[in-house]
């Protein structure tokens, strides 16, 4: 008989304690081992040492944004899934985001479906 595969894990990063909670209910009621943080210079020292396969990173943040927070990320785990999503697109950012190896970029509002089809790709 197979083992049962371990949960897949998910930090969300995001500055809005709402927004966690949110996403921690949603990607828990799913099946997601999930963890918050609303600092993002706490971000890549827990991937480092957490081992996460998916980040889902709010752009707009205080002290740190998401494309600083990934560029840091990426310096501990060149292979983590990391999703930005943000409620103020711009090209500038999205390229940037792309040339970090973000694997989507979202605007908000989104709906939680969406997320977990992207995450599923």
């Amino acid at each position: 008989m197979a083992k049962p595969l371990p949960p897949v894990k998910v930090l969300v990063v995001d500055d809005d304690e709402a927004i966690c909670e949110f996403m921690e209910t949603f990607l828990e009621k799913d099946g997601f081992e999930v963890r918050t943080l609303q600092d993002p210079t706490e971000a890549p020292d827990a991937v480092k040492k957490e081992g996460y396969h998916l980040v889902v990173l709010d752009l707009m943040m205080p002290g740190m944004d998401g494309v600083q927070t990934l560029e840091k990320i990426r310096k501990v785990d060149s292979d983590v899934a990391v999703v930005i999503f943000t409620g103020y697109p711009s090209l500038e950012t999205a390229v940037q985001s792309m040339k970090l190896d973000a694997v989507d970029y979202l605007k908000k509002p989104f709906s939680m479906e969406e997320l977990i089809v992207r995450i599923h790709a």
